[in-house]
């Protein structure tokens, strides 16, 4: 079932940043013309103002690096290695002080203050696109016509279309867990449960999963 899951999985970590920049330049005004100026009488040079010294401002200490770990388990739900996991990463432009791939398939991170920010940033643009994408499948997931997670991705509610639970909408839990527990770990809490609650078009519950049994209970 694993593989079978591993085969039907999409890549989930493919960032793309569009830098775009512009710049405007305003053109001076040109002077009118006028007739020659008459003469006026000289004013007298005002007095001179003294300038005044501002005290220098003290240096703002720079923001301590963040650490960042994601377990295995996790990872292993991209489809590949914590090596490949963290070179994806880089490839999309995230830079890291420094990586420690550890043997047991798990890998940890330290990243300056504005690289965390930008490596959130990106991956809440992988995690919308990717919901919108099951949102919009015609195919297998065709029964799921809304999904919505609270801030931390941490809480899915998924409407289905006919208010039944099937294996298919069972295979989007995982999708859930991959987004919502490697979004956590990147909070700095890999241990978060991931729940997902499969409601019918009036808003009943018809299921309620927790994220990581539900992925060890048949996929594991």
């Amino acid at each position: 079932m694993r593989t079978r899951w591993r085969q039907i999985i999409t890549a989930v970590l493919s960032f793309f940043l569009i830098a775009c920049a512009s710049a405007t330049q305003e053109s001076s005004p040109r002077p009118s013309e006028s007739s020659a100026p008459e003469s006026t009488p000289t004013a007298e040079a005002p007095a001179a103002v003294p300038a005044v010294t501002e005290e220098p401002k003290p240096s703002e200490e720079p923001l301590p690096d963040v650490d960042i770990e994601v377990p295995a388990r996790l990872i292993e739900l991209t489809g590949g290695t914590a090596e490949q996991f963290a070179q994806q990463l880089e490839k999309d432009g995230t830079h890291f002080e420094h990586v420690d791939l550890k043997a047991d398939g798990s890998a940890s991170f330290t990243l300056t203050q504005e690289s965390y920010e930008q490596l959130l940033e990106r991956y809440r643009t992988v995690i919308d696109a990717g919901l919108q994408g099951l949102i919009d499948d015609q195919g297998s997931m065709i029964n799921i016509i809304d999904i919505k997670a609270d801030k931390d991705y941490s809480d899915f509610t998924v409407t289905l279309d006919n208010g039944e639970f099937t294996i298919m909408d069972g295979f989007s839990v995982i999708y859930y867990y991959m987004y919502g527990g490697i979004y956590n770990a990147f909070l700095g809490n890999p241990e978060k449960k991931i729940a997902v609650t499969f409601v019918d078009k009036d808003g009943n519950t018809i299921e309620t999963i927790d994220g990581q049994t539900y992925y060890e209970e048949y996929f594991s």
